[in-house]
């Protein structure tokens, strides 16, 4: 195998036959007690139809690589080389050593190449990735946070499972979490320990308290504010020359190519404290977020002293969390039932309408698309057919949801014709 897309897919799917052997399958129920860290609660993991997709997703993941076996305290992934290694290639031993390495982290984007790839600063280790994915690419901007999974097949990364997408503006409210418990982790055991054990071993704590956080909004910033998003506009006279100033300024970094449309600035330190702040510059406006009035008042002061009279205070609004964070638990795609991977979404999808082409339907008349293109009156019945799929599946796409390239069936009808 050299193809790293092909190899990544081939292991998945073996780890996801193994997760349903009788021996490994028992202990799900169990497991999902433990992630759910939640003693006194009646939800019961039957099986995964009891689950919506995406809570199933992101403990299927933690399930292979995180969860130790109740049985003899190693890791799914690490029980599945060991016993399959005389069967696997050397290659497909090298990359599931390197999955079984791999953490579900918090990641800051750094760049986006849509339909490519994606560049990432992971918030607690500062390491940055770039990992291969043209769908997600597409989903995510550069002021997203998310969680994932980047494993390393080969000399490429790829995101395992699904993404989860969360405001800026809760990045305090992750690193909080995870330094506070990190330090108590490390204290508690012997050791040289890293960001990346203390994930490996409790972080899936920290999805569940950025969920209670989200459902049950309760958060004060470390000054003891209401957490809110507090945002003022202003409009600019000369774009560039506002670039200029702030780039100039050693309170602020650039957190993205200053030839976008939409630049974005980040300020580092405000009145010899350390801050957290995002400036958003368009072609004719300057937008600030904050997280609590009163940050947002220091702000506008110290950036209408800087910039002076190129920037006219327009308007300022503020969203409290609940208004924040209704969105924020959607992923970037959402897997069907049954489906594990979006290139086994696409993998039945391909099987189905390869068999789909031969297929007689009620809208032609009885005829299967392929006799269909035999006549001008059919082509045309088909060519709605087919148009009316390309606006089911954009919606999709649009929604975030796996969706199908229907050029691809027009290939597979050219093709049928040969």
């Amino acid at each position: 195998m050299n193809n790293s897309e092909e190899l990544e897919y081939s292991i998945r799917q073996k780890l996801y036959e193994f997760v349903e052997t009788p021996e490994i399958n028992s202990q799900t129920t169990e497991a999902f007690f433990i992630w759910q860290d939640k003693p006194d609660s009646i939800k019961v993991y039957n099986s995964e139809d009891n689950l919506d997709d995406e809570l199933f997703a992101r403990f299927l993941d933690w399930f292979i690589f995180d969860f130790k076996s109740l049985e003899n305290n190693q890791r799914l992934v690490e029980i599945f080389i060991t016993k399959y290694s005389e069967d696997l290639e050397s290659e497909e031993i090298k990359v599931l050593t390197d999955w079984s390495n791999s953490t579900r982290s918090y990641y800051e984007i750094k760049n986006i190449n849509p339909g490519n790839n994606c560049t990432l600063i992971d918030l607690f280790s500062g390491n940055e990735i770039n990992v291969h994915d043209s769908i997600v690419s597409n989903q995510l901007k550069i002021t997203d946070i998310i969680s994932a999974r980047p494993v390393k097949t080969l000399k490429r990364y790829y995101f395992f499972s699904l993404v989860n997408v969360y405001p800026l503006i809760l990045k305090p409210v992750i690193k909080e979490y995870f330094e506070k418990n990190f330090n108590i982790y490390k204290n508690n055991f012997e050791g040289n320990l890293s960001s990346q054990d203390f994930l490996k071993d409790y972080g899936y704590l920290l999805g569940n308290h950025l969920d209670d956080v989200i459902n049950h909004p309760k958060y004060l910033t470390p000054d003891g504010e209401e957490f809110v998003v507090a945002s003022s506009i202003y409009s600019l006279s000369n774009k560039n020359h506002v670039i200029k100033i702030i780039k100039d300024n050693d309170n602020f970094s650039l957190l993205n190519d200053a030839l976008d449309d939409l630049i974005i600035f980040r300020l580092n330190t405000l009145n010899n404290k350390k801050i957290d702040i995002h400036l958003e510059l368009e072609e004719k406006h300057l937008t600030v977020n904050a997280n609590s009035i009163n940050t947002l008042s220091e702000v506008k002061i110290y950036l209408e002293k800087l910039i002076g009279p190129l920037i006219k205070h327009k308007e300022d609004s503020s969203k409290n969390f609940n208004d924040l964070t209704k969105d924020s638990k959607k992923p970037t795609f959402k897997l069907p039932k049954g489906v594990r991977s979006k290139k086994q979404f696409n993998n039945q999808l391909d099987e189905y309408y390869s068999k789909w082409i031969d297929t007689p339907l009620e809208k032609l008349n009885g005829l299967s698309p392929r006799r269909a293109l035999n006549t001008p009156k059919g082509r045309k019945s088909l060519e709605l057919i087919l148009l009316d799929l390309e606006l089911l599946y954009e919606d999709a796409k649009k929604a975030g949801e796996p969706y199908y390239e229907v050029n691809k069936l027009r290939e597979k009808l050219q093709k049928s014709m040969n």
